[in-house]
C-alpha cells in the first residue's frame, strides 16, 4: 500500500482538466452550497466528495488518490470475504485480497490516474458478500450505494437479482406464481407470503 503513495504526486489530464477545476469552483462556490450549481458530469455522490474535499487545505489530487487508496483496501477485503463466503480456505481468502491489491489495474486505477473505478466495484462487490451471508438489505444498500457512485455497476446487478429472490426479499419466480394462483381463489394479497 505505501507503494501506492509514492505514484500520489503524479496529475493526469482528467485530474487537471476536470476533477481539479470542478473541485476549485465548489470552493469558491461555498463546498456543498455549490452543488446546485451545473458542476461536471459524475454523478452526484462523488461531487458530494469533491464538496467535502474543496473544504480542506490538503491538495485535491492527495486526497482523491487517497480516497481510491482505501476503496482499494475496501475492494480486496470484499474479494476475500466472497472467496471465504463461496467455500474457499483461509489462505485462499488471504491470497485473493493480496492479489487483488496487487493487480496492476487496480494499481494504477487509483494510484497513478485517480479514477473512481474501485470505489463502486469495491461497494458491489461488499453488497454481493453481503447477500450471500444472509444480510439481503445491507447488501442492497451497498449496491445502491455503487451504483449512485457510477451507473456501470448495473452490470453486477443479474448475480445479486437470484441472491435477493432466495433470501425472501424479491419473490423467486415459483412463488410469485403460487402467489398468483392463491389470489383467485383465497381473496388474499399476493403481498402477503412476502
Amino acid at each position: 500500500m505505501l507503494s501506492r503513495t509514492f505514484f500520489f504526486p503524479t496529475a493526469t489530464s482528467d485530474f487537471t482538466d476536470f476533477l481539479l477545476p470542478w473541485t476549485e469552483r465548489l470552493r469558491k462556490l461555498g463546498g456543498l452550497r455549490g452543488l446546485g450549481t451545473e458542476i461536471g458530469n459524475y454523478n452526484v455522490p462523488y461531487m458530494v466528495l469533491l464538496a467535502l474535499f474543496s473544504y480542506l487545505k490538503i491538495p485535491v489530487l492527495y486526497l482523491i488518490k487517497y480516497t481510491e487508496t482505501l476503496f482499494d483496501l475496501l475492494l480486496a477485503l470484499s474479494l476475500g470475504l466472497l472467496v471465504r463466503q463461496l467455500g474457499g480456505s483461509r489462505l485462499r481468502s488471504c491470497v485473493c485480497f493480496l492479489l487483488a491489491l496487487a493487480l496492476p489495474t487496480v494499481f494504477l486505477n487509483s494510484a497513478v490516474w485517480g479514477q473512481c473505478d474501485s470505489l463502486y466495484v469495491s461497494l458491489a462487490l461488499l453488497g454481493l458478500w453481503l447477500c450471500l451471508a444472509g444480510k439481503p438489505g445491507w447488501g442492497m444498500a451497498a449496491f445502491a450505494l455503487s451504483l449512485a457512485f457510477k451507473l456501470q455497476a448495473v452490470f453486477l446487478l443479474p448475480p445479486l437479482l437470484p441472491l435477493l429472490g432466495g433470501a425472501g426479499v424479491l419473490p423467486l419466480p415459483a412463488e410469485r406464481r403460487a402467489l398468483q394462483r392463491r389470489r383467485p381463489s383465497q381473496g388474499g394479497d399476493a403481498r402477503d407470503g412476502l
